[in-house]
């Protein structure tokens, strides 16, 4: 694929992703397998465009970080105070991120990790958003520093890829019983000195093959992919605040797992069988298999609705599927927490 062409896609792919508690780092490792190149070239590229989506939370929010540099300068009481908590947050990754930086190196580069961080961070969205009690309708700059300290140390579980650094700080504030809509804006500030810090030392330690030309992922690539991001993330910002604000998180849970089927299974050849996956889930939901739906299989509707979608008609051993669960507690228009899946398992029918 065009590197001009993936530079677009996955931009896409980070300015959709940055803000919603999905994890846009473990999507764009995802990604990397999917368009089938080498996720190492991609990998600064993958750093560096965060800062597009980054920008976007300026610019969104200019107002704020304006009114919080004036105070600052003129030692007034809030803009110390927002100053103070977003610093106090942000230590805790700055220090461990720099102590731990080659091994979250090393877990960039595994698919794997990634799958398991998406499933066991969706399994955690819905448990938070069950017992979760926000209260009060307090800004940043009043949030109390064993709250910010709590956030600051949640951001740190997303050094591992596949968890969303705005969904553990999302959460992380949510269960200490922050409001939604403050909860997500303190994420957001957060991310600027995070994404700016983790940057600035990619560059420094690999900016030199992009200066010199020899690597394959240039700085028109990085640009592209900034631009894109930014104007993606924007408008993700904004409708995100507000659907987040009324609605909640558990809509995002999303389970996803990739399949590959062994030889045998109970001691039966997996050869030319037919496999369904099967689910039961509580009460609207997708199944996506490698991509796509069957409009006519694929939807479920019902309350413990049992479902099955054939996802490969004759079967050999090493086929790979990529299967997507979306659940949702209706109505469409207004959904509800208190999401269910109750089970999910692969069915082999051999012929005959």
């Amino acid at each position: 694929m065009d590197t001009i062409i993936t530079a677009i896609l996955l931009g896409i792919v980070e300015g959709l992703t940055e803000f919603v508690p999905v994890s846009s780092t473990g999507h764009l490792i995802l990604a990397s397998e999917l368009f089938g190149y080498d996720a190492s070239e991609w990998a600064m590229f993958n750093v560096v465009i965060q800062l597009g989506a980054i920008l976007a939370v300026v610019y969104q929010y200019w107002g704020t970080f304006w009114k919080a540099g004036m105070g600052v300068l003129r030692l007034e009481s809030e803009g110390l105070r927002f100053a103070r908590n977003i610093l106090v947050a942000f230590l805790p990754s700055a220090v461990l991120g720099l102590a731990f930086k080659d091994y979250i190196d090393i877990m960039l580069g595994s698919p794997s990790i990634v799958a398991w961080a998406l499933i066991l961070g969706g399994i955690a969205i819905l448990g938070i958003e069950r017992v979760a009690n926000p209260r009060g309708d307090t800004s940043v700059a009043d949030l109390p520093l064993k709250q910010v300290i709590g956030v600051g140390f949640a951001q740190c579980l997303a050094m591992v890829p596949g968890v969303s650094r705005s969904g553990a700080t999302i959460m992380g504030a949510l269960a200490m019983g922050v409001n939604r809509k403050t909860a997500a804006e303190f994420s957001f500030f957060l991310a600027v000195p995070t994404m700016i810090g983790a940057t600035t030392l990619e560059l420094i330690q690999k900016g030199g093959g992009l200066t010199d030309g020899a690597a394959r992922v240039g700085w028109t690539e990085i640009a592209i992919g900034f631009v894109v991001s930014f104007v993606v993330a924007l408008f993700v910002i904004r409708a995100f605040v507000a659907y987040v604000s009324k609605h909640g998180f558990a809509p995002f849970a999303w389970y996803r797992i990739a399949v590959e089927f062994p030889e045998t299974v109970n001691g039966v050849d997996v050869k030319g069988s037919r496999v369904y996956f099967e689910t039961n889930i509580d009460n609207y939901g997708e199944i996506w298999v490698d991509g796509a739906i069957n409009r006519s299989t694929g939807v479920i509707v019902g309350i413990n609705a049992s479902h099955r979608v054939e996802i490969n008609e004759s079967a050999s051993p090493g086929d790979k599927h990529v299967i997507a669960v979306l659940v949702l507690n209706g109505p469409l228009a207004e959904p509800r927490g208190g999401i269910w899946m109750r089970y999910a398992h692969l069915s082999f029918e051999t012929p005959g």
